[in-house]
Formats: C-alpha cells, structure tokens, sequence
C-alpha cells in the first residue's frame, strides 16, 4: 500500500474540476459562503477562520512530506514483494504442493515418493550428489561418501567441506534413525525377530544377520587338496568377525598413494649421484699403476684356490692311507695279545672331546645351576648315535648332557687291555 501523497492524479476527459480546497467543507466556510449547489457548512464551523484553517493544512501536508519519505524507503526495503527470494521460494513450493505443471531444469528428473519418506529420499539424494561431485574432483571412485570428501578437501572451501559433511551426517541418521522406531501397520504382520551377531565396525557394510548356517571346519593346508575346489575353499575358511577384526586393524594403502610416495622417494636417486661422484675421484686417488696390477693379482689369487683344492684333495688321501695303516697296526696287535690269551681290545687313544663308558666327568656350562659342578661317571650306549652322553650322577641319578658341557675330571678309565707301549717292548723282547 502507498500513501495516498505518492499516488499518481487521475486526470479525467472533460471540463477541469474544482480545486482540491473546494472539497473540504471547512474551507468552502472559510471562504465566506457557499456557491449555488455546493453542500451546506458543517454545523458549528467557525466562520471567517480560513486562514487558520488554511495554515494547520499546509502545516501538516509539510510534515507529512518531510517524514513520510524515510519511512515508505523503510517499509520498501524489508517489505517482500512479488519478486523477493522469499515469495518465489514460497509460490514455487505452493505449486509444487498443487500438482502444476512445471518445466524440467536441463538435466533433471522427478521422482515420486511416498510423502512420510521424502525428506529422508531427498537427504539421501543430496548426499549422492555431493557423493558424485567428489568423486570428479579427486578423479577416482570411493565406495563411502566420507572417503570422498576428506579426499576432495583440498579443492573445496571450508564452507562447502563443512556443508558436504553435514549433509553425510543428515543422511546417515536419515537411513539408521527410525531404527528404534517402533512400526505399527495391521497390513503387513509381524515376524519372529533375528538374533544380531555382535559386529566390530558398521563401515563393513557386512550382512549381520545370523541365521544359523551349518558350521564348516577349517583343515590344514596340507590336508586341503587343490583338485577339489570344495575343500580348497573350506581350507581358506574364516568366519565373518575374523575378517572384520583383521580389517579394523590394518592399515590399507591404495595404488596411488603408494605412487605418491614413490615419487616422493629420492634417497636411491642421491645415492646414485654419489656414486658417480665417487668413481673420478677413486681414479684420481689410485694410481694407474695400482689399477693395472689388480687384474693379473685375481688371476693370481684364482690359481692359488685351484692349487688349494688339489692339495686339499691329496690330504684326504693321505689321511685314508693312514687311516688304513692305523687299521692295520690295530689288528697286528689284536692278534698279539691274543696269541698271549690276552682279551681282545680296542687300545687306541679316543680323540679329545671323545669319552668312553666310566669316564668321570664333570658337569658346567648348564643352564640349572645347581647341577653345574656335580661329578659323574659316562653310562652305557655312550657311542650310540645320538648328540647327548648318558651321565650317571654319585647320587645315583642319572641325566643326558651334551659333550660340550662335559669336563674331564681324571684320567679316562682303565680297560682290560696293557698299555700299548708295554706290549710293544714285550713283542721286541720275544
């Protein structure tokens, strides 16, 4: 509404009218008389007081156009009008509400919901949309929402990145809130609830429904037969909370961050260029002389490992033709105790760290400390094959020790056969 000061005159077609003072009967009085065919004076007008009158009118038409003006510039500034964001906003959902007809954005499409389901659809498609914008930003494609925008964070505003994770938060409750929701509807009855397995992490997207399947043992590698795919599968076995435990605990890296740091990692490429800084300055270091001489010394130093395996190798034969010698001296003096009806007897020393039945020993090196000290004789089958020497403790408790952790305490123990040394003289003597 405007007042009536910044209306437009209608002019009209015809003789002018009278001037607007003749429509006031209070000037009409005030100007001494009423023409023929003008309306009486108003009862108990003054008379003669035009100019009074006349002043108070002009006083207030002044006033009247000094404060109105910033007022009407008040009222259309925060007064919505046709055009205002507001009134456009609220005629459009008024015939959206009323089924009007209405063109189609470049692009889009309706789509028809049920009305209790709307505002969580048009969370949920909100969501999907910035779902997909992120995913053009970042060049790649995310299974979860939250995934896209903290990849796409870098080339979105602090606004939108705040926007996009409220309306992921908007859309989450709009899929999991009426869970607690109680549902009463006579048209679809009510089934037996499922028992919920315990799950570690949602963002599994797992199936946590149990229903009981039949239980599948999980055999060992070597028992699984790659011919048959069942039992192969049956050996790869786990249960679902197995997996979800192993994926909340690891840490995956996709392909292109790997990339990243791959780019990112220069230490072989510095190290190569020492390198080859390196390698000028050792030719300059080393004299020419030195240089030439290293190949004929690796010649050199071949030839001595092949003379090193020959000789090696006529060792061993050596070692062989006494061994042999040493067998036969040994049968030479079995045969001459026993032409003296001497028994018959091994008189050859043992090697050192060899020990004979009835050795006294003594134990150390072991990790019971108390059994570190104690003296003991070697018990019988002492030249079995086997890496541990039956000990027979004075307490006359017996224990398998290594060879290593044996000392010997006396002389080794006497056998039935002379000394070697003795019979020898004897047989010069006869």
């Amino acid at each position: 509404l405007k007042p009536f000061w910044l209306k437009p005159l209608r002019r009209q077609a015809g003789p002018p009218g009278p001037p607007p003072w003749r429509l006031c009967p209070w000037l009409r009085a005030a100007e001494g008389g009423a023409r023929p065919g003008s309306p009486a004076p108003l009862p108990g007008a003054p008379a003669r007081s035009g100019t009074l009158v006349l002043r108070t009118w002009l006083t207030s038409a002044l006033a009247a156009l000094v404060v109105a003006p910033p007022f009407h510039v008040a009222d259309a500034v925060t007064m919505p009008h046709c055009r205002s964001l507001p009134v456009r906003r609220a005629r459009h959902l008024r015939a959206c509400q009323r089924g009007y007809l209405r063109p189609l954005p470049e692009g889009r499409v309706h789509l028809e919901v049920p009305e209790h389901l709307a505002p969580r659809v048009r969370a949920q498609a909100r969501n999907l949309e910035n779902h997909d914008l992120c995913n053009k930003v970042t060049g790649q494609r995310h299974h979860f929402a939250a995934s896209a925008i903290l990849h796409a964070r870098p080339a979105l505003p602090d606004e939108t990145f705040r926007r996009f994770r409220e309306d992921n938060k908007r859309a989450a409750r709009a899929r999991h809130a009426w869970a607690d929701e109680p549902v009463e509807d006579p048209s679809f009855p009510a089934l037996p609830a499922l028992k919920l397995r315990n799950f570690v992490d949602a963002a599994t997207q797992t199936d946590p429904l149990d229903l009981d399947p039949a239980p599948l043992e999980r055999p060992s590698p070597r028992t699984a037969c790659l011919d048959n795919p069942l039992e192969t599968a049956s050996a790869d076995y786990v249960t679902n909370d197995v997996l979800r435990q192993e994926d909340a605990q690891s840490d995956f890296v996709t392909h292109d961050e790997l990339g990243q740091v791959l780019k990112r990692f220069t230490t072989l490429d510095d190290l190569k260029q020492m390198m080859q800084a390196i390698h000028p300055l050792i030719e300059n270091a080393i004299s020419p002389a030195i240089l030439a001489s290293v190949d004929p010394l690796l010649h050199q130093i071949a030839e001595l490992k092949t003379k090193c395996a020959a000789l090696a190798d006529r060792i061993s034969s050596v070692e062989t033709k006494y061994q042999k010698i040493e067998n036969v001296i040994d049968q030479e003096m079995r045969d001459f105790f026993r032409r003296f009806g001497l028994s018959d007897c091994d008189c050859r020393e043992e090697p050192d760290g060899r020990f004979r039945e009835g050795d006294e020993v003594q134990l150390h090196g072991l990790t019971n400390a108390e059994m570190n000290g104690r003296v003991g004789r070697v018990g019988s089958n002492a030249d079995a094959c086997t890496d541990r020497l039956p000990i027979v403790l004075s307490t006359g408790r017996s224990v398998a020790v290594k060879p290593a952790n044996l000392r010997r305490s006396s002389a080794p123990a006497s056998s039935s056969c002379p000394d070697p040394a003795a019979g020898a003289s004897a047989a010069r003597r006869l």
